[in-house]
């Protein structure tokens, strides 16, 4: 009689500690997923930033050849960068809709 009282008691503390970690490694999760997708939607920044920079400056010092051509690898990156930043979007909304759909006891 004694260990049906431990076995009942031990219920609500478990589900209570089982919500916690799921709580925990959600947030984990969704850190680790921006922490993932933001070091390249960075570094295309910073190449889309330098392709304007230069059509800029080859505008004004170079051929408008090359400038036009940066400007069109430019927008290149601008549209990859856009890709890259949706894909992480669904990544992430994809991530939530996962974790709303565990089943809470």
């Amino acid at each position: 009689m004694k260990y049906d009282a431990v076995i009942l008691g031990g219920g609500p503390a478990a589900v209570s500690a089982a919500l916690t970690l799921r709580g925990t490694l959600g947030v984990l999760g969704v850190f680790s997923v921006l922490a993932l997708c933001l070091v390249p939607l960075l570094r295309m920044a910073v190449q889309y930033l330098f392709y304007q920079l230069a059509a800029f400056f080859s505008g004004m010092v170079g051929s408008q050849s090359l400038s036009k051509f940066l400007e069109q690898l430019s927008s290149a990156f601008s549209l990859m960068l856009a890709m890259t930043a949706g894909g992480a979007f669904l990544l992430l909304v994809s991530l939530l809709i996962a974790m709303m759909m565990v089943v809470t006891v």
